[in-house]
């Protein structure tokens, strides 16, 4: 299901033996927004890629919008522009806002 890398890492954050639970909590709240905010930075692309007026064109503009949004520092520099930007835009800041 995901790569040996990714399944390995979240399997050592989340792991339950010997962890404590505030390393496990830590674990969850980096482990989240670290493959959110990636994912989210390419649907984004994805979606706005046709729209006129958009301002995320490539990934790196749209991995930076991503963290700003996730942190809520929210600059204004880039926006999503479509309904679905904006739906993975609202997606990428309740994963940033409860983590």
């Amino acid at each position: 299901m995901l790569p040996g890398f990714l399944a390995r890492a979240v399997e050592l954050l989340l792991g339950r033996q010997g962890r404590s639970l505030h390393l496990k909590a830590a674990g969850g709240a980096t482990a989240v927004p670290a493959v959110v905010m990636p994912i989210g930075s390419w649907a984004v692309v994805a979606a706005e890629h046709d729209a006129a007026r958009a301002d995320l064109r490539t990934y790196p503009q749209a991995l930076w919008w991503a963290i700003e949004t996730a942190t809520t520092v929210g600059h204004r520099n880039f926006h999503p522009v479509t309904l679905g930007g904006r739906v993975i835009g609202a997606v990428v800041m309740v994963v940033g806002i409860t983590t």
